[in-house]
């Protein structure tokens, strides 16, 4: 549909684009099979050629730290359950973050998820907060499951920041409309 409207190329942000890409050698870019049209993929290191990336690494790191620097030494991580190459990096950052402030990187504190939705940051929000000793605070490696880690943490009678410390990642706008507004 694009190369019918004459698009000089395609910006991709798509989890699985890249097996549907080919390597264009002579321009170092990728080509959707069949078509001349350069693509550049955005958030996705798995990719090769073009692509505009994130330092998740360090993002996962900077939301950990920020969370230790306010004296929280529990701190929970709602991240998806399968090991995808935009996802491995944000957790290394939590657990680089950890080790470099000497806490442990517990498994326990790590609930792994099937989606990015609200839904799936409440089932995690939910499982972190079940345990025994809960975690007294949250890393969300995505804006909507913070969000729904919210609604759960709410739902529990809990207060945020009060009795328990929430951060998402990704800034969208929506953060900034709930109550508290979440930090990301």
């Amino acid at each position: 549909r694009l190369a019918a409207k004459q698009v000089d190329g395609i910006l991709v942000a798509d989890y699985d684009i890249c097996q549907h890409l080919q390597p264009d050698k002579s321009k170092g870019s990728l080509l959707i099979e069949g078509e001349n049209l350069p693509v550049v993929t955005i958030d996705w290191p798995g990719c090769t050629s073009y692509s505009v990336l994130i330092d998740l690494k360090m993002a996962g790191h900077l939301a950990t730290r920020h969370l230790i620097k306010h004296g929280h030494q529990r701190i929970g991580l709602i991240t998806f359950v399968v090991d995808a190459e935009n996802v491995t990096p944000v957790n290394s950052g939590y657990e680089q973050a950890l080790k470099e402030y000497g806490l442990t990187v517990d498994p326990s504190l790590v609930a792994r998820v099937p989606g990015f939705d609200i839904a799936s940051g409440a089932e995690g929000a939910k499982k972190l907060l079940a345990q025994k000793e809960p975690p007294t605070a949250i890393f969300a490696i995505a804006d909507m499951l913070a969000l729904g880690a919210m609604q759960a943490i709410k739902q529990a009678g809990l207060q945020i920041p009060t009795d328990i410390a929430l951060v998402g990642f990704n800034d969208i706008p929506t953060a900034a409309l709930v109550d508290p507004a979440l930090t990301t």
